[in-house]
């Protein structure tokens, strides 16, 4: 088999791999993303998370990293968090580049306590992920 075999098989093969969120602070709130109202996507019209799927054979934090660029448009390198059910769950602070955030996917973004959040409609999962990453972040995540 040669390369362009190869290549085609891993290309029909490359289904999604198990998801990467990632908790993002501005100033001590959480950032989170409206999620569009397309057909098709997950929860569409929640406030949601920031992150996807990995492609196959993309390590999670490189997966993380590329969906950020993907939907904010920033380079950031996070930090593993936990992992919670089949998400591996990140978090960077980018309260310094909070203003410079290009929005690339969903219809808009905001920093929220999680008070604020518990009072809103978000995804599935998304408050348990904040509760326990509240809970565990004054033992330094």
């Amino acid at each position: 088999m040669n390369a362009e075999q190869r290549n085609k098989i891993v290309i029909r093969s490359e289904l999604s791999q198990p998801v990467s969120v990632c908790i993002l602070l501005n100033q001590g709130k959480y950032v989170m993303q409206l999620r569009d109202e397309k057909e098709g996507i997950n929860e569409p019209g929640r406030w949601g998370l920031f992150g996807g799927y990995r492609h196959q054979f993309e390590m999670p934090a490189r997966a993380m990293k590329r969906e950020l660029k993907e939907e904010i448009g920033l380079e950031v390198t996070p930090k593993f968090a936990f992992s919670w059910q089949y998400s591996n769950v990140f978090h960077a602070d980018i309260t310094d580049q909070y203003d410079k955030i290009i929005l690339g996917e969903g219809q808009s973004f905001g920093s929220y306590t999680l008070d604020e959040l518990c009072e809103m409609e978000t995804s599935r999962g998304a408050i348990s992920v904040l509760s326990i990453y509240e809970t565990y972040e004054k033992e330094d995540v």
